[in-house]
């Protein structure tokens, strides 16, 4: 898919990769006009990887904390500067609250900025997206990542094609 739809940035997660290297790397995106921001896998889980095309997309710095990978940089034609923030949340819901209260102090500093968070959250907005085994809904999880999103001013971006990636 990534060699089809040639995008500038491509964020992956929990891809369980302990190493990742320029190699993985280049065969994925399909050509060497690329580089890569890693974050390895934790015990059994996560892993995330940011990669772009360095032909059209400027990276001058990548910070990696608990469950996310940030991009800092500036796209080639236009001189737009960017952040983009590759998300691995965690599944306990302390947890999860701890990171968006990261997010959330972290993203205070950059308003009036282009910034992009995508990524696996580990969360549903509402229980129609819920098709788990046995529709395990919880409203306060929900309620928390609802008030993380409308808190930051984040616009959630309909999927297309699928109501859900996973279930």
């Amino acid at each position: 898919m990534v060699r089809e739809k040639k995008p500038f940035i491509c964020c992956l997660q929990e891809t369980k990769l302990s190493v990742f290297d320029f190699a993985v790397c280049k065969y994925l995106w399909g050509d060497e006009s690329v580089d890569f921001s890693f974050q390895p896998t934790l015990e059994a889980s996560g892993g995330i990887v940011s990669m772009w095309d360095t032909n059209e997309v400027e990276v001058w710095s990548s910070i990696s904390f608990n469950h996310a990978l940030v991009i800092l940089g500036r796209f080639v034609k236009t001189d737009e500067h960017f952040t983009v923030f590759n998300v691995y949340a965690p599944c306990d819901s302390s947890r999860q609250q701890a990171l968006w209260n990261n997010l959330s102090h972290r993203l205070s500093s950059l308003l009036n900025q282009n910034v992009c968070i995508c990524g696996d959250f580990n969360a549903v907005r509402r229980v129609e997206e819920r098709r788990s085994v046995g529709n395990n809904f919880c409203q306060a999880r929900s309620a928390n990542y609802n008030l993380f999103i409308e808190d930051n001013s984040l616009v959630d971006f309909p999927l297309r094609g699928r109501n859900f990636t996973w279930f």
